[in-house]
């Protein structure tokens, strides 16, 4: 695995895990806050820059669609946080204030819990133990 590739995979992996873990801590608070945000213009389109931004930086820094399923799921994450953040910007309010009635966040924010705690844990896990080896 490819130093860069092992660096952003501890990175999302740790992030993905910590946001996991904050979803079943503070499940109460992440429905709320989902809820609010959708009523703020100003903080979706703050939220839509530095998602983007995330987003940009793995896509120009890791666009890689062949070897390791860690190379090829940071390059996924990379591309749905560059989707995520420009659509944040783009759509207005009232898009996502459908968008998170229609996925019930409310009602199955533990299923997307475990998604982040899975994808993380497997993420960090190959992240830490992977066997760097320097491109050529």
């Amino acid at each position: 695995m490819s130093p860069r590739t092992a660096y952003l995979g501890r990175l999302l992996g740790l992030f993905m895990l910590i946001m996991g873990t904050g979803e079943c801590t503070q499940g109460t608070l992440m429905v709320a806050m989902a809820d609010q945000m959708v009523h703020d213009p100003a903080l979706l389109l703050m939220s839509g820059l530095a998602t983007a931004t995330a987003g940009l930086a793995i896509v120009l820094a890791h666009n890689v669609w062949r070897g390791s399923a860690v190379a090829v799921i940071v390059t996924v994450l990379g591309w749905l946080l560059l989707i995520k953040g420009a659509a944040l910007v783009i759509v207005p309010a009232s898009g996502w204030t459908a968008a998170v009635l229609a996925s019930h966040y409310a009602d199955y924010y533990l299923a997307w819990a475990a998604i982040s705690l899975i994808l993380g844990g497997y993420l960090t896990f190959a992240g830490f133990s992977a066997r760097l080896v320097k491109p050529a």
